[in-house]
């Protein structure tokens, strides 16, 4: 078992979630696993570099023993670079060895990246997607984009992200609080994510104008860093939200998330565009109710009112009425934790030993 793709450091998603598929004592009980590490090991590399070492890697690759001993080939990709960076991996994998290919598409943005490629550009998609046995998707929804974009893709198996158990539980509030300096009696919402267009942070902070209207003692955190941390202060300042909302940085240590999560009243994520997001499984984990919108994956997860709320997405005003609901709603959080379980990288784990058995076996 060949898994191909980015592995911490630096830290994102992808390589994150490949981080933990490596360490799930269950697969490598049960297959030898191996990894092929691509995409950046360093932050700082600039992209030109990034460029040339990627075409390196690839040459690298078409070279080593592993390649042509693989059984299954398990690429990860997301879209646009991400995928123009992988598609070698795939085909190659699929055209010069007689290992099974399986493709893992994850984030939020691969049913636009299509529409809004060149025509030659969707039929190269299409193209690779098809030198595939089997693909993995975040969620049901995506089974119909796949196969709108590549009709010949007939294995195609939902399995969503997880959460890891020994590193986001449940923790005394208080003690949470304690250790971040934030007051007992503040009702605290939190958001971690990238500072990106796609999380709609502008939304959740354009919500908190008018909750402060009837309730005062609600406070927004915000955690993560990214290209829109000056517009979002210039927001907080121009709504005069300084003593209610706050950015409390990024890049910070599992403890520290898990911390911020248990010292919270409930989850805030107010994306306009996702997959499955890891972050909304650490919340649940942690017994916390999640208030986001009902994009991507999010609805196959969030299938109960007993979880958490959903609102359309790119709406302050609908963002900001689930919010006050949220405030008032009796919420159980040993029924929050029991659903989260079914989300633990063991039970992943077990779902994931199956698609490879089933490409393994498939003629």
């Amino acid at each position: 078992m060949l898994v191909i793709g980015p592995y911490p450091p630096p830290i994102g998603g992808v390589a994150t979630h490949i981080q933990h598929l490596m360490a799930q004592q269950l697969l490598q009980d049960r297959f030898s696993l191996a990894l092929y590490r691509t995409g950046k090991t360093d932050e700082n590399t600039s992209d030109f570099v990034q460029v040339f070492l990627e075409i390196v890697t690839i040459f690298k690759y078409l070279a080593t023993c592993r390649f042509r001993k693989a059984d299954i080939f398990h690429v990860h990709t997301a879209s646009r670079m991400s995928f123009f960076r992988n598609s070698p991996y795939i085909v190659f994998s699929s055209v010069f060895s007689k290992g099974k290919v399986l493709v893992h598409i994850h984030g939020a943005e691969f049913e636009d990246f299509y529409a809004q490629s060149h025509p030659w550009t969707q039929k190269f998609i299409a193209f690779v997607l098809g030198k595939s046995d089997g693909i993995v998707v975040t969620s049901e929804r995506w089974i119909d984009v796949i196969r709108h974009i590549c009709a010949s893709c007939s294995r195609i198996y939902p399995i969503p992200n997880g959460f890891i158990e020994s590193k986001f539980y449940a923790v005394d509030p208080a003690v949470a609080r304690k250790n971040l300096n934030i007051p007992e009696d503040t009702t605290m919402l939190l958001t971690i994510g990238c500072l990106e267009e796609y999380k709609g942070h502008k939304y959740l902070v354009e919500s908190m104008k008018k909750i402060i209207e009837t309730r005062n003692d609600v406070a927004a955190y915000i955690v993560g860093q990214g290209s829109l941390e000056p517009s979002l202060k210039r927001l907080i300042a121009q709504n005069n939200l300084e003593h209610y909302v706050s950015l409390a940085g990024g890049n910070k240590p599992v403890d520290e998330l898990n911390l911020w999560i248990n010292a919270c009243d409930f989850f805030v994520l107010p994306s306009v565009n996702e997959g499955n997001p890891t972050v909304m499984f650490e919340a649940m984990a942690c017994g916390k109710p999640f208030i986001g919108t009902n994009v991507g994956g999010i609805p196959d997860i969030i299938t109960s009112d007993a979880y958490g709320l959903l609102c359309n997405p790119r709406d302050a005003d609908a963002l900001q009425e689930i919010i006050m609901d949220g405030l008032v709603k009796d919420w159980n959080s040993e029924a929050i934790l029991a659903y989260a379980n079914e989300f633990s990288w063991e039970r992943i784990a077990r779902k994931l030993e199956q698609v490879y058995r089933d490409i393994a076996d498939a003629s």
